[in-house]
C-alpha cells in the first residue's frame, strides 16, 4: 500500500531517508504504540502546537512520555501566557488532525522548537500527516529536513 501526505512528499522531495510504519487501529497506550514500533516511548517524537499571541503559534517537537515545561517555553518564546492550539487551529496551521501531525510539510510556516532531549536519540518516529501511520527517521535527518529550527530545553 502506498501512503502519501505533505509531510511525505516534502520528505521525498528533500531526498531525505525514511521507512513509514502501520500500526493497527485502537493503540493508545503510549507503551503499546513504541514496542508495536519496536521503539522505546523516548523514541516517539511529539508534534505539540501552542498558541503564544492572538495569531501566533509554534510547534515542538518533545520525546513522548513527557511533560513540556510551560514556564520554559514561555521563557524560549519570551512571552507571559501560552495555551495548546484548539484541535481546529492546529489543522488551520499544520494541514494535519490531531494525532498525525508532522513537522514536515506544514501548511503555514511556524516556529519550530526541538527540545534537546530528542537528540538523545539515533532513530525516533513521528507524524506522517496519517492517523496510525508514522516517519520512522533518523535524528540526524529529521534536523536535516527541517527548513528552521530552534534547540530548547522544554
Amino acid at each position: 500500500m502506498t501512503f502519501t501526505s505533505p509531510a511525505i512528499e516534502f520528505l521525498r522531495q528533500k531526498d531525505i531517508s525514511f521507512s513509514l510504519f502501520v500500526q493497527p487501529d485502537g493503540l493508545t497506550m503510549l507503551d503499546e504504540i513504541a514496542r508495536f514500533r519496536g521503539q522505546r516511548v523516548s523514541q516517539i517524537v511529539r508534534s505539540l502546537v501552542f498558541r503564544y499571541s492572538e495569531k501566533k503559534y509554534a510547534l515542538v517537537l518533545a520525546q513522548a512520555g513527557r511533560n513540556v515545561n510551560w514556564k520554559s517555553l514561555r521563557a524560549v518564546l519570551r512571552v507571559r501566557r501560552i495555551a495548546m492550539a484548539t484541535p481546529e487551529e492546529v489543522f488551520q496551521v499544520t494541514g494535519y488532525v490531531v494525532g498525525a501531525v508532522s513537522p514536515f510539510g506544514l501548511a503555514q510556516n511556524l516556529p519550530v522548537l526541538v527540545d534537546q532531549k530528542i537528540l538523545r536519540e539515533e532513530v525516533v518516529s513521528t507524524g506522517s500527516g496519517i492517523l496510525n501511520v508514522a516517519i520512522i527517521i533518523r535524528v540526524d535527518n529529521l534536523l536535516r529536513a527541517l527548513d528552521d529550527y530552534q534547540l530548547v530545553e522544554v
